[in-house]
């Protein structure tokens, strides 16, 4: 069964994606004219705009799950926030200087200065940090070009292009698909269960506490199913056997007498 509010949250991202691409559509340029006339869309204004761009900027924290930019421009790309070197974005990388950053939310462009790269820190370095700074700095690209549109692919998905099915997938699941587990849903169930099941449903279950374990890891029930009586064993307390009629501490209403010594329900 698919979850509407989730499904719904990946519509959404996938308008995300198509901003993030851009477009020379009439659409993308009238988005641009009205919310992003002097950049993108996530530095772009929320508060007094329509319901669409507030819902957009609602999910906007979805996207960073899959999108990888490639920097051309640096416009559209968060410097440590964004995947963009490497595999995670800089800030967890280099956690020290990005708390030492004095502009923490900057795009790259930001700290792109006459040829070169410049970052303003609160502070001067140590010799440790100066040496984060200067592995931090090979791993950048050596140059940016102010009129070309950074790039961004998918990472959840093979093609690398977003779907809405992959970010659905990993919503769900967090990534991880048991194939095993599709099997439950789809496996046949046997005409004589699903008939037990519903006499069950119908003569429902009468369940009493009988006694407990000398050191209480267990409880035994005498369950009634129509006239037949049985004993159950449960190890550890269910709560979720009160769907099913079970009351606890209930008195001792079989038709035999309790085991010696115990004369109610609850005797621990």
């Amino acid at each position: 069964m698919i979850n509407t509010e989730i499904m719904n949250e990946c519509l959404m991202v996938k308008w995300i994606w198509k901003i993030e691409k851009g477009s020379d559509e009439t659409w993308f340029q009238l988005l641009k004219a009205k919310y992003m006339p002097n950049g993108g869309f996530f530095t772009s204004k929320n508060r007094g705009t329509s319901q669409f761009w507030w819902s957009l900027h609602k999910v906007k924290h979805l996207f960073k799950w899959g999108a990888i930019y490639k920097a051309k421009g640096g416009r559209n790309v968060g410097f440590w926030d964004d995947v963009w070197i490497g595999n995670t974005p800089l800030r967890i990388q280099f956690p020290h200087l990005h708390k030492m950053s004095s502009f923490p939310l900057a795009r790259a462009s930001e700290y792109w200065k006459d040829g070169g790269w410049s970052i303003d820190f609160r502070r001067s370095l140590t010799i440790s940090e100066r040496a984060s700074w200067e592995e931090l700095e090979k791993s950048l690209p050596t140059s940016l070009v102010d009129d070309e549109r950074d790039e961004v692919v998918w990472a959840l998905d093979r093609t690398k292009v977003f779907s809405t099915k992959s970010l659905y997938s990993f919503l769900s699941n967090r990534g991880v698909c048991v194939k095993e587990s599709d099997n439950i849903w789809k496996t046949k169930v046997p005409l004589k269960i699903i008939f037990f099941s519903g006499r069950l449903r119908m003569i429902g279950f009468r369940l009493h506490l009988l006694l407990k374990n000398e050191g209480g890891e267990g409880v035994i029930f005498v369950v009634y199913v129509g006239e037949k009586r049985m004993l159950i064993m449960f190890f550890l307390d269910a709560p979720w056997l009160g769907l099913f009629g079970v009351e606890f501490g209930k008195p001792w209403q079989g038709k035999t007498s309790p085991p010696p010594g115990r004369t109610g329900g609850d005797s621990s």
